[in-house]
């Protein structure tokens, strides 16, 4: 299962995502080493806890984390509720949002929400052959994504979110037809069609027949 993990109190932290393999990681501890190697330490030290974002719940046990879940990160010091104009925020909200395909409305937002938009980049993935079900919402760091993310790891990212029929997703397309090949070619606010070893099937995504 897959998780998303915020610094504490760091309020345009964008999150990383992190795998939790349990055939690998044995135990909570384990995993908070984990995450604390790869997210980096907190001013009060290593990573020895993780809270859930909105209650701030501790969380216990592996078992207790959720597929999908997100989670903040932190050392010795008391959890931190997300701040409004804050990156953890703006996820939570993100991720309660139905997002109708195609739809463009204009909204006056503040200097620092635009820098968080600046700062993330969504993608919309709809599965190949299914023109009634709304697409998956992905959110990725824009700069993550540009310089680090491989064209594998981002076909098992959006494995993650959406599942075909046919089996493993091998290739995305443009809602055009048009094959995409390369992570450079990943727009912001882009629709996508997941597809298999199969062919795209070329049907009115997003709308009703």
């Amino acid at each position: 299962k897959a998780v998303v993990i915020h610094k504490n109190g760091d309020a345009f932290d964008p999150g990383r995502k992190f795998v939790v393999n349990e055939r690998v990681v044995k135990d909570l501890d384990t995993f908070l080493n984990y995450v604390s190697t790869d997210l980096g330490t907190t001013p009060f030290g290593p990573v020895r806890k993780l809270h859930t974002p909105k209650e701030g719940h501790r969380v216990k046990t592996l078992e207790d984390l959720e597929a999908g879940g997100v989670y903040v990160a932190a050392g010795k010091e008391r959890f931190k509720p997300a701040k409004k104009d804050g990156m953890l925020s703006v996820f939570l909200f993100l991720q309660t949002q139905d997002l109708k395909p195609i739809v463009r409305r204009k909204i006056q937002v503040s200097a620092k929400w635009r820098k968080v938009d600046q700062d993330i980049c969504i993608i919309h993935i709809f599965r190949n052959g299914d023109s009634l079900t709304p697409p998956s919402k992905l959110l990725f760091k824009k700069a993550w994504l540009q310089n680090k993310c491989t064209w594998d790891v981002l076909l098992e990212m959006v494995q993650e979110k959406v599942s075909l029929d046919s089996g493993a997703i091998r290739k995305l397309y443009r809602l055009d037809g048009k094959p995409v090949r390369d992570v450079a070619d990943i727009q912001h606010d882009s629709y996508y069609i997941a597809v298999g070893n199969e062919g795209l099937k070329r049907v009115e995504y997003g709308q009703a027949p």
